[in-house]
């Protein structure tokens, strides 16, 4: 039995600090692995960076992981946040205060 066709979502964060999404509709289910692949080193040649805030954990409640996404203002990782359904990133500063990568104004 042929394998069903996938549509794989990418979204991404430009070196200039932008949000994208790429969508790669009706991707070969025997395919994806390479599709996946392909994708990942191709966007991370550009200096494109996956968003992946989730806040999930392992079943013994230990964190997947720190995932980060540059700050466009002053080019260091910023740290995903979740507080119930609210998701965010942000760095600490050298005066103790936070940023979320948005120009104040």
């Amino acid at each position: 039995m042929p394998e069903r066709p996938i549509t794989v979502w990418f979204k991404g964060v430009t070196p200039g600090g932008y949000e994208i999404t790429l969508i790669a509709p009706d991707v070969d289910g025997s395919k994806l692995e390479t599709a996946v692949k392909w994708l990942d080193g191709t966007l991370a040649n550009l200096g494109i960076v996956g968003l992946r805030c989730s806040g999930a954990e392992h079943a013994n409640g230990a964190s997947l992981g720190a995932e980060t996404k540059p700050c466009p203002i002053h080019n260091v990782p910023m740290t995903c946040h979740t507080k119930g359904t609210s998701k965010w990133f942000s760095h600490q500063l050298d005066d103790g205060s936070w940023c979320r990568g948005k120009a104040k104004g």
